[in-house]
């Protein structure tokens, strides 16, 4: 599993990565209840924007803290909300 976000207590984005095959797995660690982090993509404006599918933004939680999405090979990066405590967020791209 890649760690895309180190445990902080501070909203922070990732470093972005791309991925080759399609789908992603996302894993969070250490979340509170109200804690989110948001998968964002690279749109056609060049800016980043939340990933979404027909049930909304690709996030992972406190629970659910495992997620798989379905999304096309691209550039990504994670968003983190503040957290109260160190939290981590990882990815493992489906080859």
């Amino acid at each position: 599993m890649n760690v895309i976000v180190q445990p902080t207590k501070n909203e922070i984005i990732s470093n972005t990565f791309t991925t080759t095959n399609r789908g992603i797995w996302l894993f969070s660690s250490q979340f509170w209840p109200a804690e989110t982090a948001v998968l964002e993509r690279i749109g056609p404006s060049g800016n980043y924007e939340p990933t979404t599918t027909s049930n909304g933004e690709v996030a992972v939680t406190h629970s659910p803290n495992t997620v798989y999405v379905d999304v096309p090979p691209g550039t990504y990066r994670i968003h983190k909300y503040r957290t109260a405590l160190a939290a981590s967020v990882g990815y493992e791209e489906v080859v």
